[in-house]
């Protein structure tokens, strides 16, 4: 049975593709160098018996402020980061999805050095 020029086309692209592929997975070293960080994160261990950081500033940036969902995370959120001993601020729009304006808060909330 003779092959069509077309089969023909269409095994000689696989090939290529196939043959580009293996090696652009093979890199020239031109990446970033490994360091001990990696190696000592793998290595830390976490105490379930450390104890709880306090004093921390907890920034809360809801999709939409003033509305009763986000109302009752705040609530919630603002209660567990006082119970731990740190400060809840809560900030955001009221214009509903505005990443721009979320954006704003967050460079705000980075400004302030809150803690997370």
């Amino acid at each position: 049975m003779h092959k069509t020029p077309a089969r023909r086309a269409s095994v000689l692209v696989a090939a290529v593709s196939s043959l580009s592929l293996l090696t652009a997975g093979c890199g020239d070293g031109d990446g970033p160098a490994d360091d001990d960080t990696a190696t000592n994160a793998k290595n830390a261990e976490a105490s379930p018996n450390a104890p709880t950081k306090t004093g921390l500033t907890v920034g809360f940036l809801p999709k939409q402020v003033n509305t009763p969902y986000f109302a009752v995370a705040d609530r919630g959120g603002e209660r567990a980061v006082k119970s731990l001993g740190s400060t809840f601020k809560e900030v955001g729009t009221d214009q509903g999805a505005d990443a721009s304006g979320q954006v704003s808060h967050i460079n705000g909330l980075t400004e302030q050095k809150a803690d997370a």
